[in-house]
This record gives structure tokens, C-alpha cells and sequence, in this order.
């Protein structure tokens, strides 16, 4: 996977266009270096309450996890920035022509649009590659402002599905959807 950073900023409530604003949201391959970021936002306990798995995560087993996904082909791992602050993290998983997008914000940076913004850099990306077809992202029913967030970034509700016995909502999105 290529270095691209993408930068986007609000132009209105319905519309992101490219631009390099104060304001602007990036995003930037994950490394190594940001191990400890991604495991504290990923623990922080709304972000476990609304994950698939809803415990905490061992330092270890985030560790051991994290390089692993740094070295796969098949998943993108963004760091979101604001300015050079990491804002939140963003992943896609490719498998069977999809790409399951999975983000998390920092709490400081909740309720600012910057989940909008950071669905829609990974979502480009995801949909950029040429083994991805459809993109798709699972919230738990309750969590509105992830399923806002989804709704906003062009995808459609698609539906629930049970993940691990999990009843999860589905959201799609295509290469021919708008942008």
C-alpha cells in the first residue's frame, strides 16, 4: 500500500471537497510508532461499548495484533490527523471483493464531524483498490452517531446481521455509489 494523504474539509453540511484548510482532516499510514494511540482509543470504554468485542484489550494481545495488521496486503490502516494531532483511527479489511471499514475517535475530538471525515478517507481508499467492489461498516444499533456518520459518508443501510451473536446494523457502499 502507497503513502497517499488525502486532506478534506467541511464545505457545507452535505459536501467534502479537497482542499488544504486549517480545518482540513488527513490521514496517514498507521506505524509502529502509533501502537499506544490505537490501543487508547480503542480501549476507551465507549469505543469497547460499541465494538464487536466489548472487553478490554491486554497491551499483549493489542501488540502482537497491531504489527500484524501493519503487514497485510489485504487492510488499510489510517492514522486520522487534525493539523499534525492523531485525531482518531480508521481500518478497512479486504476479503471476497469487499472492504469492512471499522473507525474510532479520539473522545476529545467527538461531535466535531471528524468521524464524517475521517469514513470518508477510508472510504476512498478502500474503493480506490482494485479487489474492492463494495465497502461495508457494522454499528451496533444504538450507537446514532456512528450509524449518522455512515448515512452522511453515502452509505445505505443494508440492513442487521448477526456478527458472533451480535445483532450488528449493515451499511454499503459501491464503487458507483456518489461520492
Amino acid at each position: 500500500m502507497g503513502s497517499v494523504s488525502t486532506t478534506y474539509s467541511v464545505k457545507d453540511d452535505s459536501t467534502l471537497m479537497k482542499t488544504a484548510s486549517d480545518l482540513a482532516i488527513t490521514s496517514r499510514p498507521a506505524t509502529l510508532e502509533d501502537a499506544h494511540f490505537v490501543w487508547i482509543v480503542n480501549n476507551h470504554p465507549t469505543v469497547r461499548s460499541q465494538s464487536l468485542r466489548t472487553g478490554d484489550i491486554p497491551w499483549g494481545t493489542h501488540i502482537e495484533w497491531y504489527r500484524t495488521q501493519l503487514g497485510r496486503s489485504d487492510c488499510g490502516f489510517r492514522i486520522g490527523l487534525e493539523r499534525n494531532d492523531r485525531v482518531g483511527v480508521a481500518r478497512f479489511d479486504v476479503a471476497d471483493g469487499h472492504a469492512t471499514i471499522s473507525i474510532a475517535i479520539s473522545p476529545e475530538h467527538r461531535g466535531r464531524g471528524v468521524g464524517r471525515r475521517l469514513i470518508q478517507l477510508v472510504t476512498v481508499e478502500a474503493l480506490a483498490r482494485p479487489d474492492v467492489r463494495m465497502a461495508i461498516a457494522y454499528t451496533r444499533p444504538a450507537n446514532h452517531a456512528s450509524r449518522r456518520a455512515f448515512l452522511h459518508g453515502q452509505y445505505r443501510l443494508a440492513g442487521q446481521s448477526d456478527l458472533a451473536g451480535v445483532t450488528m446494523m449493515r451499511f454499503e457502499r459501491t464503487k458507483d455509489d456518489p461520492q
